[in-house]
Parts: C-alpha cells; sequence; structure tokens
C-alpha cells in the first residue's frame, strides 16, 4: 500500500465517527458507546447493514460483516497505520544509524592511521638517534684509532 493511500485511509478514519465500535451477534448493528443488556448492544448507532439481496445470504452474513467492520472501527485504523508508518520508518533509522557507525568508523581508521604514522615517525627518529648514536660512536673510535696509530 502506497504512502498515499495510507494518508487517505487514515484521513477517513479521523473524519468517522470515533471507535471503538461494537456490534451485536445477533443483529447487524454498529453501535458506539455500547451497553450490554440481555446480551444485546445498545448504543449510539453508528450503521446497520442490510443483506444486499432480501436475505439471499441471510443475516448471519450480515451480522459478520458488522463484527468485522466495528472491530476496523477509526481507533484501530489509526492505531494500525501508525504502526505500520513506524515499521516502515525503521529501515531509514537503521541506515541512518548505520552511516552513523560507518562515519564512526572512518574517523577510529583516522586515528588509528595518525597514531601509526606517529609511531613509525617516533621509531624513526629512535632509529635516527641510534644511528646517530652510532656514527658517533664510529667517529670517536676511529679518531682513537688515528690517535693510537700517531702514538705507535
Amino acid at each position: 500500500m502506497t504512502d498515499d493511500k495510507l494518508d487517505e485511509l487514515e484521513r477517513l478514519a479521523k473524519a468517522a465517527t470515533i471507535g471503538p465500535w461494537y456490534c451485536d451477534k445477533e443483529m447487524p448493528w454498529i453501535v458506539q458507546d455500547c451497553e450490554q443488556t440481555l446480551g444485546m448492544s445498545y448504543g449510539h448507532s453508528i450503521a446497520e447493514l442490510l443483506p444486499s439481496a432480501p436475505y439471499s445470504y441471510g443475516m448471519t452474513s450480515c451480522c459478520r460483516n458488522s463484527m468485522f467492520i466495528a472491530a476496523s472501527s477509526p481507533d484501530v485504523v489509526i492505531a494500525l497505520i501508525a504502526e505500520l508508518k513506524r515499521w516502515r520508518a525503521l529501515p531509514k533509522k537503521m541506515v541512518e544509524r548505520v552511516s552513523l557507525l560507518i562515519g564512526g568508523y572512518d574517523e577510529l581508521i583516522a586515528e588509528a592511521k595518525i597514531d601509526e604514522i606517529r609511531m613509525r615517525y617516533c621509531n624513526e627518529q629512535e632509529a635516527l638517534m641510534n644511528v646517530r648514536s652510532h656514527l658517533s660512536k664510529l667517529y670517536d673510535d676511529a679518531k682513537l684509532d688515528e690517535v693510537r696509530g700517531k702514538d705507535e
């Protein structure tokens, strides 16, 4: 069912007599503000169903139809539409949440890469310092050897 059809059904339900509606199991009357007296439903009459052809399907069929119509009162229809719209909106909300999660995930990956680069830089700096220290030691050793060579 399209959103337009749902909106039209909701508009019609809101324009109808408010529910809940009730129906007598023996008579095809639909009533509002129902009272049960001696097994009969009494209240403000909403509608009465009549057989399409004089008793072609009998009163039993009209009573079953009345019971269904009463069970589908505007308050029920409005609640069903609201629930359906809520369910239809879930995938959109899920996509939004997943997008947020992915965005957050991307940020975490970016931060991790920055941390990795920092660590690599720190490791390279440490390695350079080690190389400098080693070269310095080699230089000092070479000078020492040179001095020793002169002394001999």
